[in-house]
């Protein structure tokens, strides 16, 4: 019985991952995305941006919640911060959403994210077939499929 609903618990995680996955794909595709509605400021886009533009998820390593962090950087150098969480209905919904920018070079990615208290920035550079953190070990972006 115990073996049951635990499979029945992870069953019910799988199909959140994946429908959260499906919201993700579907609001990378660019003619699908709205304009950023932030006022902008000079953004330098080089071929960077092309090659590491996308959707992607936040993975912590050892991160058991349900929450989902993500990320889509446009080929404009824009960018937008999505905090994703289950709802009541086995669904799930945005619970926040912040713009901002990023910049690429080669194996670099920095992202400036304007939150409630000023801008976040971070800086992931590509180690071991992985965009990694440089400010929080076993944090890193994972390229949404």
């Amino acid at each position: 019985m115990k073996g049951q609903k635990r499979l029945l618990y992870i069953l019910a995680v799988i199909v959140v991952l994946a429908m959260v996955a499906a919201v993700i794909k579907r609001s990378v595709t660019p003619r699908e995305l709205p304009p950023n509605p932030k006022p902008r400021t000079a953004i330098v886009v080089n071929s960077y941006h092309t090659k590491y533009a996308g959707g992607y998820t936040v993975e912590v390593v050892g991160y058991t919640g349900t929450d989902i962090e993500s990320f889509i950087l446009r080929k404009d150098g824009t960018a937008t911060w999505m905090l994703i969480v289950p709802d009541a209905r086995k669904g799930a919904r945005t619970e926040s959403k912040k713009y901002g920018k990023w910049t690429a070079s080669e194996g670099k990615i920095v992202i400036s994210i304007k939150g409630n208290t000023g801008t976040i920035t971070e800086e992931f550079n590509y180690r071991n077939d992985r965009f990694r953190s440089t400010i929080s070990p076993g944090r890193y972006l994972k390229i949404s499929q």
